[in-house]
């Protein structure tokens, strides 16, 4: 087995369980924005979520880069790769910024901007998704 098929399988599964947990940190801050005082536990997975979603951007530049290594730097030209990356940047600071909103957990205009931020993530993370299945540069 190449490196590649290794590269391309732990890419894909941490997009699949570590930027799928994107998913849950939209769909808590939303539900629990509804609620009058938000409980410590929903903040305690939140933060849990925000650190898995960190490692997992991490491991999804690394797997990035170790695919395009193995693929002998063929995808140093196209544009889907490229912006790929950017959007991957992207979400690094969306998630920064969410990251940030947590620890000013008073109220919950915090939560909006926490839930804002996931759903802009998700969209991004299935705009990435199609820029990867399609490669339509």
């Amino acid at each position: 087995m190449t490196l590649y098929p290794i590269a391309l399988s732990i890419h894909v599964v941490t997009a699949i369980l570590g930027l799928g947990q994107v998913a849950g940190i939209a769909i808590l801050a939303s539900s629990a924005r509804t609620e009058a005082t938000v409980p410590s536990a929903t903040w305690t997975a939140l933060g849990r979520l925000t650190r898995g979603t960190t490692w997992s951007l991490a491991l999804m530049l690394l797997s990035g880069a170790l695919i395009d290594y193995s693929a002998g730097g063929g995808y140093h030209e196209a544009w889907w790769f490229r912006l790929s990356f950017v959007l991957l940047l992207v979400l690094g600071a969306i998630n920064g910024r969410t990251r940030r909103a947590l620890r000013k957990r008073e109220s919950s205009p915090p939560l909006q901007r926490i839930a804002r931020g996931a759903w802009s993530m998700c969209a991004i993370i299935a705009v990435v998704a199609v820029l990867m299945e399609v490669k339509p540069w």
